[in-house]
Formats: C-alpha cells, sequence, structure tokens
C-alpha cells in the first residue's frame, strides 16, 4: 500500500486520563485497531516491539493493530484517537480498549499493513516534544464527539493530515524542527530553477548549501517526495517538452538548453517519460511540421 491510498476510518477519540499507578507495569497490551496518542502530562517509559521509547509532555506515538506494548508510566493525561488506515471495517463502529496480549485474537479484523513509500509506519513510531500536534489532535477528538455532517470524512482527512505531518516530523533530520528543513527545500527547488542548464551534480547542491550530498537529499525527499536526482531530471525534462512544443529548434539545442550534455541519454530518458523520441515529440506536438 502507497501512503497515499491510505484513507483513515476514525473509530473513537478520547480527551481523558489515567491513573495506572503501576498495575501496568511489564503487564503486555495489544490492540484490535491502530492508535494515535498525544501525552498531554506524564513521563515515563513505552516498550513496544523490543524497543524502549521515554514518554514525557508532547510525547506523540502512532502504531498499527496487534503491535504488543508495555507502559511504565503512573499517570498520564492524553488524547488518544483509535482508527483503522482503511474504510474496509467502517461498519465496525464499537470501541475496544487494550487486551492482554496473551487473549489477543489469531484473526483480528484489522490486519498489519505494510507501506511501499513509508516503511516507518508499519512499527511504532513515537515523537518526543512535539507540542504543536495537541491543537491538531485534540481537534480530531473534538469533531469526532461533535458528529456533523459529513463526519467520517472529515475525521479522515483531518487524520490522514495528521498521520502524514508525523511522518514528515519522524523523518525531518533537522533538530531544530521542520520549518527549516522545509525552507531548505524550497531554496534548493529555486536553486534548480535557476540551475538547472547547467552541469550541476547532487554533490554541487549540498556545496552551495555546505551540507553533504546524502543529509540534503534526505531533507529535501522528506518534503518534495522525490530524490534531488528525480526532480532534477524531471524538471529539464518538463522544460524540454515546452521548448519542442513552442520553439522552432533542433532537438540537440532544445537537449543542451535543459541541462542535457549527452544527446542519446536525452533521448532515452524522454522516450521513457513520453513514450515518443524528442522528434516525435516535437512533430506531434511542436510548431515545427
Amino acid at each position: 500500500m502507497h501512503v497515499e491510498a491510505m484513507h483513515p476510518f476514525v473509530r473513537q477519540g478520547v480527551i481523558g486520563h489515567l491513573d495506572l499507578s503501576g498495575q501496568l507495569f511489564h503487564k503486555k497490551l495489544k490492540t484490535l485497531d491502530s492508535r494515535l496518542i498525544y501525552i498531554q502530562e506524564g513521563s515515563g517509559m513505552l516498550w513496544a516491539e523490543n524497543a524502549s521509547f521515554p514518554i514525557g509532555p508532547g510525547t506523540v506515538i502512532l502504531f498499527q493493530a496487534a503491535t504488543e506494548y508495555i507502559w511504565q508510566i503512573d499517570f498520564m493525561r492524553y488524547i488518544a484517537i483509535n482508527f483503522d488506515y482503511t474504510m474496509a471495517h467502517s461498519h465496525i463502529r464499537q470501541t475496544f480498549s487494550p487486551m492482554s496480549a496473551h487473549l489477543f485474537p489469531a484473526d483480528n479484523f484489522s490486519p498489519r499493513l505494510f507501506f511501499e513509500n513509508a516503511k516507518e509506519l508499519e512499527h511504532p513510531l513515537v515523537i518526543s516534544r512535539a507540542f504543536s500536534f495537541e491543537e491538531k489532535v485534540k481537534s480530531l477528538a473534538v469533531e469526532y464527539h461533535m458528529k456533523g455532517e459529513f463526519c467520517d470524512e472529515m475525521l479522515s482527512s483531518m487524520l490522514k493530515a495528521i498521520i502524514l505531518q508525523v511522518l514528515r516530523a519522524y523523518r525531518d533530520p533537522n533538530p531544530h524542527g521542520s520549518k527549516k528543513g522545509a525552507q531548505l527545500a524550497r531554496s534548493v527547488i529555486e536553486y534548480i530553477q535557476n540551475h538547472f542548464h547547467e552541469n550541476i551534480r547532487n554533490e554541487d547542491i549540498a556545496d552551495h548549501f555546505h551540507f553533504h550530498h546524502t543529509y540534503i537529499n534526505r531533507v529535501f525527499k522528506t518534503y518534495t517526495g522525490a530524490t534531488l536526482h528525480t526532480f532534477l531530471t524531471d524538471y529539464r525534462l518538463n522544460y524540454a517538452m515546452e521548448m519542442l512544443r513552442t520553439q522552432e529548434m533542433p532537438v540537440r539545442e532544445a537537449a543542451k538548453a535543459s541541462g542535457f550534455t549527452d544527446l542519446s541519454h536525452f533521448t532515452r530518458l524522454f522516450k521513457e517519460r513520453t513514450g515518443q523520441t524528442p522528434t516525435e515529440y516535437r512533430n506531434t506536438t511542436g510548431s515545427i511540421e
């Protein structure tokens, strides 16, 4: 499944608190549906899938159904959203509480999903000090209880946006937050727009911004969904297509103006994109008959 195809079904929204007083320490739990939890107050640890995560105010937790976990926390105030990643079981509207792992049914209605382009969602995802999510998750819980018009679709779109934002925040390697990462991605796009016709590589772009090319590529993909190489190639091809549609110039000159130094390489990429050679494309759509 691609993350773009995600169409969540919100089964429950809870704003509450738990006084565990150690009673759940070492007790393995599982849930029948997936969970998004925002911790408002409390501190301790969460153990999930043989990994430990510190818990405190501002912690966002996201995990799939059937994830085995253990709370090690005495008290917490929280906002919890119980959901499925698809609408396949939206007819099941009853709510479910966590249960002991040894009682969990083998044929749970909500199977574990695998995401081709978001592997992080296949395992517990925990972000600390993510305070910007409190109002987003709270608004979702309130909307759940309002039961307004088009409620399911509204809840689904709100939750999908939050999950994508959580995924972005988790992927962002910038410890100072997503704003700087997003600004860097915008600056890279502007640089490519100004220099695509030159013989630039990933390393040249990274050197310009004084970062390692692996780091800047990871940040760029987080915010655009494409690697530097893919984005640059697509931008050059789009420019070449525009030139061939609107300008009376030979294919070789269109390739050079678009930043391609190897004509055969340009022709191969162009045909992969359009299904036509540059000459065929020009003669079909361009100004040269």
